[in-house]
């Protein structure tokens, strides 16, 4: 039985830490470079990073939190060049399948050394990847290292790294009778917000999102 089977529908799985690390060769949209930004949705979900200023080549290295109800949707991301006086300017999207993610992630994996790959997902036309991708085994968690080929657009790729934050079960009963799944995932976050769980959970993934940073640098 795979995770999408184990839980009730549009009931929370987890929370999805990503972290949008940077752009490569974006597309000009203004006169000599563009002004991007990322969107990332799923599902209703609507994400947005910070804009850079003039830079085809921009290090946004932000992290954005979604919750998971249904691992087999993908989720999309658009970027876009930020403009003053006008609509902003498309400069290209992506989608990518967390499923085979989660369900590392659900694997009882302690114990192994870092840096052990648990998989690969290779470039297809079925995805945006613009090289292999490697969900692995570091410092206690599962991370997957993605570069996405923008699609619609004459250049540009974007680079980002998934991390996982599990919640107790506890967190997420079933939605009860008479309540929509969104009302109870809003309820469930409220409540492990209010607990302290959740803060002390995205100030340990930071930490060690920092550690792995500086140990690559």
């Amino acid at each position: 039985m795979n995770l999408a089977e184990r839980v009730a529908p549009g009931q929370m799985v987890g929370l999805l830490k990503l972290r949008v690390l940077r752009g490569v060769n974006l597309a000009v949209r203004d006169l000599w470079s563009s002004d991007p930004y990322v969107i990332l949705k799923m599902g209703k979900q609507k994400l947005k990073t910070r804009v850079i200023k003039c830079n085809t080549n921009p290090v946004w290295n932000e992290e954005l939190t979604l919750y998971v109800e249904d691992p087999t949707l993908p989720v999309r991301l658009e970027v876009y060049d930020k403009d003053t006086f006008s609509l902003d300017d498309r400069m290209g999207n992506a989608e990518f399948d967390i499923h085979p993610f989660v369900e590392a992630v659900k694997m009882n994996l302690e114990g192994l050394p870092n840096g052990i790959i648990i998989r690969k997902v290779v470039p297809c036309r079925r995805n945006c990847l613009a090289e292999e991708s490697h969900v692995y085994w570091t410092d206690g968690e599962v991370v997957q290292d993605l570069v996405l080929r923008l699609r619609n657009v004459e250049c540009g790729e974007v680079e980002l790294q998934l991390h996982w934050i599990s919640i107790p079960e506890c967190f997420r009963p079933a939605a009860p009778q008479g309540q929509t799944a969104d009302f109870c995932n809003a309820n469930c976050l409220v409540r492990l917000t209010n607990s302290g769980i959740l803060p002390r959970m995205l100030r340990k993934n930071a930490a060690a999102s920092r550690t792995t940073q500086f140990q690559e640098t």
